[in-house]
C-alpha cells in the first residue's frame, strides 16, 4: 500500500544567535590565537620532517613503513545501558526506545519514536510519519546535506546533517582562519508539533565531522572532530571559538574535538574545543562527559625516544642541544643536530654507537596509554574535573562505564620497544651509459652512445627508526575513584595474546569477551572495586561483538561463527559456572548490530530479538528484518520477514516498523503480517 507524501519545509535557520562563552579550567587553554598557532607550527615542522623521511625510504625500498634519516643530506622542514528498551508514549501504548548504553542518556540514531510520529532521517532530508495515518505527514529538507541522526523530545527534534563544507573565506584575525573545503557539520532543532508543517527554531554550523551526540533532559552534546590544519581554528557559526575554550587535551594532537551543547527548550547553545590525538573515544553519564584519548607510541614519540637515548652517548655539548630542542617540541631542529654530528662519524664508530644505543633501548618497553579527561556536566555549563590515564587501548564506548563513584575501564595492551637501524646506499643506478638509435624509411641509420661525465659516487648512509610490538598483547580492567581521579583496583593480564571484542557492566558485575580462536567470556566481580576478581570464566567458539543484559541472570550475546549470524543465550546466574544454554547460527549473514549496538531491539513484553540481517550466499542476496525468539532457556529463529535494507525496527503498541532509507514496512505483533509499507518519497 501506498501512502501520500506530506508537506515539505526547507531547513532554513533563523538568525544565528551568539554561542554561550564556556571557558575551560584545570587544563592547559590557550590565552591567544597567536600562542595556538605557535603550537600548530611547532607540530607541523614535526611531521612535515617524517613525511619528508618516510619518502626517502620508500624511493629506496617500495615501503614506507619506517622513516629513514639521511645523515649528510639535509632534509628541508616544511612550514548500563539500558537493560528494557521498553517506554511509554503520550496515551500509554508501549513503545520502543533507541538502544542506548546508559539509562537516562539517549543517543544519535537514524529513527525516532514517542508513539505519535515516526522520525526518519534519510539522505539529505528527514520524515515524518504519522503512526495513525501509515503515511508521511511532512519532510524536512537539509539542503543538500546528508542527515545523519536524530534526537527526539516532546516536540524538538534535534537534527544533525552533515556534508557541508566551508567555504573560502577572509582570514578572522592575523593567520585565523578555516581552511576551504573543510568539514562542517549543521544542528538544528526543529518543532514538529505540527509534523505536516516542520519549523526550524535554531541552527548552528560547526566545522567538523560528526563523532556521536547524546542527551540528557533538555540538553544535547554533540561531539565533532576537525583535522589539525595550519591557521584554522573551529568555527561556530563562522565564529572562532575563543583561544580560552580550546584545551591541549594530548601533546601529539591530530584534531580538534569540538563539543557543542545545545538546551531545547531555550534555544541556547555553548562551544568548546579540545586538541585530541587519534583514537578518541566519548562517553557521557548523567553527570559527566568523557574523552578517551589513546596515545600509541608513534613514529614521532619513537624518534624522540630514541634521540634521548642516543644524547646519552653523546658529547655533552651535542646532548644539551639535542635535549633543547625536545624540551621545546621541535623534533626536526633535534635530529638536525644529530644527524650533523653522526655524519662526521666512521661506519666503525657508528656501529659500535648504534649497537650501544639499541641495547639501551631494548632495555625498554612502552605500553598504550589512554587518558581520560573528566568534566562535570550541567546544562550548557561544563567544569573540568581532572584526568587519569591507564594502560592500553580502548575497543569502544562499552569498555567504559560508570559504577556509582567508580569509573570502570576495560583495555588492550601491546607492548612495543623501539629500535634504531642503519643502512648504506648509493645514489645512483644504471650502466653509467645511453645509447640512441636513428631510423630512416625502418633502417638504421645512427647508433650513438651518450657517456654522462664521470662523477665520484660516495656512498649514502641513512638511519631509520622502527616502533614494533615485544611480546604478546593482554587484557586489563581498571576501577578509578572519580573522588580523586586515581586507580583504586585493576586486573592486569587477561587472555594474553587475545583482544577485547565486548564488554558489560551489569550492576557490580563486568562481563568481558576476549577472542582469537574461541570467545572466552570472564565474569569479573566488581564489588570491592579495590579488589576486582575473576569469579569465572567460559570458552565457546566464534566471538560476540555485543552483549545484552535480558534479565539478571540471562545475558545475550550477539557476533559471529563459522562466518555466519550467531545469537547466543548465556545463563549468568552462577558467574563461577557460566553456561551458553541456547544459540541459533544463520550460516553466511551479517547484521548492522555487530558494529552498531543501536541496531538492537529487543521486545521484553513478547520475548522477541529485532535484528537487521544481510544473507550473501544466496542469489539475489538477501535482506530483511530477522525475528528471533527467546525465553529463559531458549533462542529460536522465527523468520526474515521481507524488509529490504533493513537498518532499525522498532515497535509501538502492537505494530512493528522496519526502517530502511527507502521505506518504512509495517508487521503485526506477534503474528507479523505485512499491514503496508510506507514509501520515503
Amino acid at each position: 500500500t501506498t501512502a501520500t507524501t506530506g508537506a515539505q519545509a526547507t531547513a532554513t535557520a533563523p538568525p544565528a544567535i551568539a554561542a554561550k562563552t564556556v571557558e575551560l579550567r584545570g587544563i592547559r587553554v590557550f590565552s591567544s590565537y597567536e600562542e595556538l598557532l605557535g603550537f600548530l607550527r611547532r607540530l607541523s615542522d614535526a611531521r612535515s620532517f617524517l613525511s619528508a623521511a618516510a619518502g626517502l625510504f620508500k624511493a629506496y625500498y617500495r615501503e614506507a613503513l619506517v622513516s629513514p634519516v639521511p645523515l649528510a643530506t639535509s632534509i628541508p622542514a616544511a612550514q548500563v545501558a539500558t537493560q528494557s528498551q521498553l517506554a511509554t508514549g503520550d496515551q500509554g501504548t508501549r513503545v520502543s526506545r533507541t538502544n542506548v548504553q546508559v539509562e537516562g542518556v539517549d543517543e544519535l540514531d537514524v529513527v525516532k519514536t514517542d508513539g505519535r510520529i515516526l522520525a526518519v532521517a534519510s539522505g539529505d532530508r528527514v520524515f515524518l510519519i504519522g503512526v495513525a495515518d501509515k503515511r508521511v505527514l511532512g519532510v524536512l529538507s537539509l539542503n543538500g546535506s546528508s542527515a545523519s541522526g536524530l534526537l527526539l523530545r516532546g516536540d524538538r527534534l534535534l537534527v544533525v546533517a552533515t556534508g557541508g563544507v566551508v567555504g573560502v573565506r577572509e582570514p578572522l584575525a592575523a593567520g585565523i582562519g578555516a581552511s576551504a573545503g573543510a568539514p562542517s557539520t549543521s544542528i538544528y532543532v526543529v518543532d514538529v508539533s505540527d509534523a505536516s508543517s516542520p519549523r526550524v527554531l535554531l541552527g548552528v554550523s560547526v566545522t567538523g565531522s560528526l563523532l556521536g551526540a547524546r542527551l540528557v533532559d533538555r540538553y544535547a552534546y554533540v561531539g565533532l572532530a576537525q583535522p589539525l590544519t595550519d591557521g584554522a581554528v573551529p568555527l561556530v557559526n563562522g565564529a572562532p571559538i575563543p583561544p580560552t575554550s580550546i584545551g591541549l587535551a594530548d601533546e601529539e594532537p591530530d584534531s580538534y574535538t569540538n563539543i557543542v551543547s545545545v538546551d531545547l527548550e531555550g534555544l541556547e547553545y555553548s562551544a568548546y574545543s579540545l586538541l585530541t590525538g587519534p583514537g578518541s573515544w566519548m562517553y557521557m553519564s548523567l553527570r559527566r562527559l568523557y574523552v578517551g584519548v589513546t596515545r600509541y607510541l608513534s613514529i614521532a614519540r619513537g624518534y624522540a625516544v630514541f634521540l634521548e637515548a642516543l644524547a646519552n652517548h653523546l658529547p655533552q655539548e651535542v646532548a644539551d642541544r639535542i635535549r633543547s630542542s625536545l624540551a621545546e617540541g621541535d623534533l626536526s631542529g633535534a635530529v638536525a643536530v644529530a644527524r650533523g654530528y653522526l655524519s662526521g662519524l666512521s661506519d666503525v664508530e657508528l656501529d659500535a654507537l648504534f649497537s650501544a644505543v639499541n641495547e639501551e633501548l631494548g632495555k625498554r618497553v612502552f605500553l598504550d596509554e589512554t587518558t581520560f579527561y573528566a568534566f562535570e556536566v550541567g546544562g550548557l555549563g561544563v567544569s573540568y574535573l581532572g584526568s587519569f590515564s591507564v594502560n592500553g587501548t580502548v575497543l569502544d564506548q562499552f569498555s567504559m562505564e560508570e559504577l556509582g563513584d567508580y569509573f570502570v575501564v576495560a583495555t588492550t595492551e601491546w607492548p612495543r620497544t623501539v629500535g634504531v637501524y642503519l643502512y648504506r646506499t648509493l645514489p645512483a643506478y644504471g650502466k653509467g651509459e645511453v645509447t640512441v638509435v636513428e631510423y630512416r624509411g625502418g633502417q638504421v641509420v645512427s647508433r650513438k652512445t651518450i657517456t654522462p661525465p664521470a662523477k665520484a659516487m660516495a656512498e649514502e648512509r641513512h638511519f631509520y627508526v622502527d616502533v614494533f610490538t615485544a611480546g604478546d598483547s593482554r587484557n586489563n580492567v581498571f576501577v578509578v575513584n572519580l573522588g580523586n581521579l586515581s586507580v583504586v583496583g585493576a586486573l592486569r593480564g587477561l587472555a594474553e595474546g587475545e583482544r577485547v571484542y565486548s564488554s558489560r557492566l551489569i550492576k557490580s558485575t563486568l562481563f568481558l569477551v576476549t577472542f582469537r580462536q574461541v570467545d572466552p567470556l570472564f565474569a569479573i566481580d566488581l564489588s570491592d572495586p579495590a579488589r576486582p576478581t575473576v569469579l569465572g570464566y567460559l570458552k565457546v567458539p566464534g566471538f560476540s561483538e555485543y552483549l545484552h543484559p535480558l534479565t539478571e541472570d540471562r545475558l545475550l550475546g550477539i557476533g559471529l561463527e563459522d562466518r555466519g549470524l550467531k545469537v547466543s543465550l548465556f545463563d549468568v546466574s552462577d558467574p563461577v559456572r557460566m553456561r551458553e544454554v541456547a544459540k541459533v547460527i544463520v550460516e553466511c549473514s551479517w547484521s548492522p548490530a555487530l558494529s552498531d549496538h543501536r541496531a538492537v531491539t529487543v521486545d521484553p513484553d513478547f520475548g522477541f530479538l529485532y535484528l537487521p540481517m544481510w544473507t550473501y550466499c544466496l542469489y539475489p542476496q538477501t535482506g530483511g528484518l530477522a525475528v528471533f525468539k527467546y525465553g529463559r532457556d531458549e533462542v529460536s529463529f522465527v523468520k526474515l520477514l521481507d524488509a529490504p535494507n533493513a537498518l532499525r525496527a522498532l515497535y509501538v503498541g502492537t505494530e512493528l516498523y522496519a526502517v530502511s532509507d527507502r521505506e518504512v514496512s509495517v508487521f503485526t505483533i506477534p503474528g507479523f503480517e505485512h499491514l503496508t509499507s510506507i514509501p520515503l518519497e
